[in-house]
Parts: C-alpha cells; structure tokens; sequence
C-alpha cells in the first residue's frame, strides 16, 4: 500500500500557518509528501524546506489572482498537487490542520482496512475546530471532512477545496474515526484579523495584498458559542502552544447544554441551509420557509436509518464463553453473536445495582448526576430527573418505533414516554415456580436456586423471546428500536432440569476464593458492601450448597443464551437483518463466592464487569476484540451517533464510534462505577482504584492481580496511580434521592 500526501501553501510565515507541524504531523503514514509552495513574499519555501526530511518534495506553483472569487483559487491549486501525486491513498491535509499521533495506526488501519474495498473513495475524519485559544474548542462549523481519497480514480478538489467530488458526486466514503485538529483561528487578535481579510479576499475577488490588510484588536467572532476543550494536543505542537504569548479575551465557556448562544447558531446555520435548499429547488416563500424553519430540529437523515435491537441481560457477569471467566461457560449464542461483532472484554457498568444501573444507561447520566443510587426511587418520580430523555424516548422523536418487553427499566417498569409498544413482563418469579430451597437465610423470596420442572415455554425469558421473535416476523414502515430485556441469571436462579443435568453438581468448578482476601480491606469497603439480602458466603460453605448454587447459575445462564439464540435466529431470518445494529449488555456482574460474598452491591470487579457487544453490520472491525475500559454509559451516545442522530450534548457518555471502527485505537478514558454518594471506582486498563466517601482507598494491578486479592493502595510506590486515576472521579456527587 502506497500513500502519498499532499497540501498546498501560500505565505505560511506572514499568516502564521503551522504548516510545519501539519506536515510533520502527517509523514509517519505517507511514503511521500508533496506541498505545493505558491508564490510568497515571506520565506515560505525555506520554512518547508528546513523540514529536511526524504519524504518531502515541494512543487513551487504561482496562483493565478483571476480566480479570486469564491475560493476557486484554492481548489485549483489543491488540484495541481493531486495531480503530481501517485498512491493507493492520497492524505491531504490543509496547512493549518494537524494529525494525533495517538491516531496514526488507526488511521493506518482504514487505510489498509478499505483498500481492496474498491467501493470506498474516500476516508473521513472527525474536526476539531480551535478559536483564540488552543483550550477554546467552536462546536459550529463542519463536523465531518473527506481527507484521505483514493488514488487514480479521477477525484476532484471541490469548491473552496473543502471538499471532493468525483464526477461531480459526493465520494462514497468509510470513516476513519481519527480526528483532525484545525488550528486556523488561533493567532492574537490582530493577526487573525489581517489573515481573514487576505483569506476573505480569495473568495470575494479583493486585491488584497501582503501588508495591506486590515487589523483589529478584538477577534470577530462570538467566542461564547465556544466550549472548553480538555483533551491533549498533537505532540508537534507542543513548542507552537508552550510560545503563546497573547491574552485570550476572558469568556465564560458553558457545556453546549446550557449554552443559548450555541443553539442560536445551530438554528441559523440549519435555517441558511434549508434557505439556501428552498432557492435551488426554486420554492423559497414565506409559508415553506416557515414550514422548513420548524423542522430543524429534524435535519434529514439517511435513506434507512438503522434499526436497533437492544438485548439487556440482568445479573450477567463475565461467565459467557468468549470472556472466559469460568471455564465451564458455555454460551454459544452470545459467542456467536460475539465473533461477528466488537466485544468488548473491559466493560464496566456505572452502578452495581439494577434500578441506577438501567437508569444510567438510559439516560445517559450519572448516578452521581442523577441522584439515583438504589432501586427505591423510580428516577420520573424526581423533580431532578422527571424530565430528562431516555434513549428510546430520544429514537421514537425521531420516528423511530420503539417496542419492549421483558425487564427493560427496573422492575420491568412500563415508561410511557419511551415505549409505544409493550409486550409481556412476566417478572423475576412466576405463580408456578416451586421452592427449592426452603431454608435459605434471608427473607427474600427470590433467593433460591434449583430446576423448575414446567414446560419451558413458559419460563420468563422464553416468554419474552417468543414475544421478540413473533415482532421480527411484522412488517415495519419505519424503523425500529427494539429491548428485550432478560430475567436471568438474576435470582431465583431458576432453568430446565435438562441444563442442571448437563453439568452435575459434583463436577462444578468453584470460583477462586482467598481464605484472608478481606484481611487488607478498609473498614468502609466492609460496611458498604454488607449486604443483608443475600445468604451469607459462610452458609453457602457450611451447607455444602456452594456448588449447588454455581450450578444453578450456570444453568440459568445457558438457558438465558438460549433465547438470546432464538431472539437473533429470528433477526437472521428477517429482512432486517443486514440494517439493524445490536447491542447485548449485562447491567452488573455478580458475586458468587468471590471476595467471601454473593450477589452485587460492591466496586469491585465481579460486580462491575459486565458482557458488552456491538454488531453493526458492514462494520470492518466486526469479530474484533477491545480490551479498553469502557462504560454502559457510552450506549446513548454511541446509537445516536451510529442512526447518524443530532447529538444529545447533555449526555455523560461518550461514543464508542472510534473503538468500533478500529477496536485497537488509543483510548485515554477509564470506566467509573458508583455506589451510594461518593464512593466510585475507577477502571482503567490496568488498574482498579476504588476511593470511599470517608476518603479510604484501594488499588489493584489486574496484570498481576485478576482476583484483586491485594490491595497496593497503602504503598508509596503506587501513588502516582492513584492519582492518575482520582482525577477522573466524578466531581458532582448528588444527594440520595431515595434516602428516607
């Protein structure tokens, strides 16, 4: 695979272009890079010739000022180095915008990834867009560029050169996933000004001349539809940012959703859009424009829209075969559906608990954020949450059909705002279930575990697999978003006799346990995570019903990937199958011994490592696995993003889009689970780092430590880790809207 770069530039010097770094910042992926030096005043061409590097070659080009009318100029020239290049690829990258280094093997990997992909003509990237300063990031302008296009196939520079077009279509594109960092409109205020004017001068046919410019001691823009950025820079842009020596004006920099000025500008930029649509079609008048205005909050979307189909397991830990956290797993289904998808082997849920477990994944916030730590408040009941979105809701504004049934929110709640159809919600127990345990130490009836001997049709989760699959079979006139939502292995811990005879209780594995694991704990991680609901670990041992119980788990496991199989069979068979995403989750973990304790209600591991799959079809990364830390969180934004949504800027989750289009890219973020107010754990893809609300700590290495059996969070050495990690720690920590 060749790959040849290209740029063009015109007074870099004057103008303050940081085309150096841009063209460092883009010769690890080319075998060769072209810039295209016009005729300058200023030194140009010795600035991109002191690059010195055998990679480089610069074509010197005069720009014709005839072309001075609408950017022509630019695209013309951007031609003129396309053309003296030869490649697979082509990386074009404007003098002002620079390449991550932490993107370079992703970026690579598409390129490798589309190659023999003969369809795909061009490569995206995502923008992000600077103003004044290097921490000012501007939401408003263009999202998404064409920056790598394929070679020798008649592409075009289009336009004001922002753009391709190849015989005068859009390229048919696969995104990259990686970022450009566009650094145009950071300069002191008089620089800018006298940049813009020679810049604007290129599109509205001035003669504006090197010196002649106009300056102003205030930039032009409204940096209050601005946010903050907090991320990291490209690393060859280090010197250019530590020399800043202007005042950024002073500006309060609000999240998008409290910022009026930035919705202000969305709505004019969508209402110049449609404007501009209407008097190409020849029918801009008051009514339509009217009748346009109105509809931008519903910008158009793809011809189809993907479907969703949401499958949400409860109490399921990492005990499914493609994980391998027991070895008598047995999970072929989930498998399945894991071999043709991205897995991800790192994920964490953001409660261990069902009802702000649910409630967080689907609403895309916090517990810390809504308050919602238990399963005693119902998060509409509040005056803090009773109005926020949930992400059915947010499909079905889109004209999405939204469908349920089974255990969807907690309690198999019916919210009407996000549902239009609701099907059966047979609960975690059943009329005709039998005890089996009758001695069991606790007063919840759900707490026992055994085979359940009526037809299995009418197990719960057989139910709630018929009610999926009989949906599959209908006719939809639009898109859907489907949850189907799975009782078990949540106790009781109920399954067919037959799958308690396929692993006989004297042959069942015991989870690892350490005799003196809670000799290093602190006193709030015993108090927190003593939970009176379940059995004690030492009745389970002193009974001789610990295996039993494992057993029964496993059983209830298999039988619940069973009608994950028949849920999915359904969808292969339907004509929905090469359009509709998927997403299976767990919403906790589960102790089963581990830690000398059961059930959930704990920050570490086995409470907060869940199942998490993606399958989006035609995904090149489909059957990869991605072993960095990532959060229930992330689903919201992530579906959004992939149905090609407006993003919800309110959302605490962030997408995992980048993961899923290279599973192997850097990812800076760690996982946080919370339970009850201010205590959270922090999982990064080394290290757990769990800090209390009385300030007690602990810290475990996975790499040495899977079991997390020892605690280092006493140890000096280890300090520097945990504040690496302590700075992620939610800073809001809501009061318990469920307390008494």
């Amino acid at each position: 695979m060749k790959v040849t770069g290209f740029t063009i530039v015109r007074n870099a010097v004057r103008y303050d272009y940081p085309v150096v770094e841009s063209i460092r910042s883009a010769l690890p992926l080319v075998d060769e890079m072209l810039v295209a030096v016009g005729n300058s005043c200023d030194g140009t061409r010795d600035l991109v010739a002191g690059i010195d590097d055998p990679k480089l070659r610069i074509i010197d080009t005069v720009w014709d000022d005839t072309l001075r009318k609408g950017g022509t100029i630019l695209a013309q020239q951007t031609n003129l180095a396309m053309d003296a290049c030869q490649g697979d690829w082509l990386l074009y990258l404007q003098a002002d915008e620079v390449l991550h280094e932490q993107d370079t093997e992703r970026i690579r990997r598409a390129m490798q990834r589309n190659l023999q992909r003969r369809w795909v003509e061009g490569l995206t990237f995502r923008y992000h867009h600077f103003r004044a300063d290097y921490w000012i990031r501007d939401p408003l302008p263009y999202r998404r560029q064409v920056r790598i296009v394929r070679g020798g196939i008649g592409v075009r520079s289009h336009g004001d050169a922002c753009g391709f077009r190849i015989h005068g279509r859009r390229l048919r594109t696969a995104p990259t996933g990686a970022w450009v960092y566009h650094y145009g409109y950071v300069k002191p205020p008089q620089q800018m000004s006298a940049k813009m004017d020679y810049f604007l001068s290129l599109y509205d046919g001035r003669q504006v001349a090197p010196g002649s410019e106009s300056a102003a001691a205030q930039y032009a823009w409204d940096l209050a539809t601005c946010e903050a950025y907090r991320g990291s820079h490209p690393q060859v842009m280090a010197q250019r940012i530590a020399s800043k020596d202007w005042q950024t004006p002073q500006v309060e920099l609000l999240p998008r959703w409290r910022n009026s000025r930035f919705w202000k500008g969305m709505y004019m930029k969508n209402t110049r859009a449609l404007r501009r649509w209407a008097r190409v079609a020849g029918l801009l008048g008051a009514m339509l424009c009217a009748v346009l205005c109105a509809l931008v909050a519903k910008p158009a979307r793809a011809a189809s829209p993907p479907n969703i189909l949401l499958i949400a397991i409860d109490d399921l830990n990492d005990w499914v075969g493609c994980l391998g956290g027991h070895p008598q797993s047995s999970t072929p289904h989930i498998d399945a559906l894991a071999s043709r998808s991205v897995l991800f082997t790192n994920a964490h849920c953001q409660a261990p608990v069902c009802n702000p477990s649910r409630t967080s994944f689907l609403t895309g916030m916090r517990p810390s954020t809504t308050g919602v730590y238990l399963n005693n408040v119902w998060f509409r009941s509040t005056p803090l949450n009773r109005k926020r979105v949930t992400l059915p809701q947010y499909f079905r504004q889109h004209g999405y059909a939204t469908l349920t049934a089974g255990k969807i929110f907690h309690g198999s709640r019916v919210d009407d705002p996000s549902f239009e159809v609701v099907g059966p919600r047979p609960g975690q127990r059943l009329p005709i279930d039998e005890q089996v345990i009758e001695d069991v130490p606790t007063k919840s009836k759900l707490w026992d575990f055994g085979p359940q001997r009526y037809a299995e049709d009418k197990f719960p989760d057989a139910v709630v697999a018929s009610w999926a699959v009989e949906q599959l079979q209908q006719s939809f006139d639009r898109p859907f978003l489907m949850a189907v939502g799975f009782y078990r292995p949540h106790v009781p811990l109920y399954a067919p006799q037959r799958l308690f005879d396929a692993l006989p209780v004297d042959t069942v594995q015991l989870p690892p346990v350490l005799e003196n694991d809670r000799a290093d704990l602190p006193e709030a991680a015993l108090q927190l995570t003593a939970n009176p609901t379940p059995p004690p670990h030492q009745w389970f041992v002193e009974t001789g019903r610990w295996a039993a119980a494992v057993q029964a788990y496993h059983a209830a496991v298999r039988f619940t990937d069973e009608q994950v199989g028949r849920v999915l069979a359904a969808l292969q068979s339907s004509p929905y199958a090469d359009n509709t995403i998927v997403v299976l989750l767990s919403d906790q973990g589960f102790h089963l011994g581990e830690k000398q304790r059961w059930a959930k209600q704990s920050l570490w591991e086995r409470s907060t490592r869940v199942p998490f799959i993606v399958h989006v079809p035609e995904n090149g990364a489909q059957g990869q696995r991605c072993d960095a830390p990532v959060e229930l969180l992330s689903v919201f934004p992530t579906l959004v993003e992939l149905a090609e949504l407006p993003p919800l800027d309110a959302l605490e989750g962030v997408s995992l889009q980048p993961l899923l289009a290279d599973p192997d890219t850097t990812w800076e973020r760690p996982a946080i689970t919370t339970y009850q107010p201010n205590n959270h754990a922090v999982r990064s893809r080394h290290f757990r780092y769990i800090r209390y609300a009385d300030g007690a700590e602990e810290l475990y290495d996975h790499r040495n430590d899977p079991h997390e059996w020892y605690n280092l969070a006493n140890l000096a050495e280890y300090d520097h880790v945990k504040a690496e990690h302590a700075r992620w720690l939610p800073q809001r920590n809501a009061p318990d809207l469920g307390a008494k």
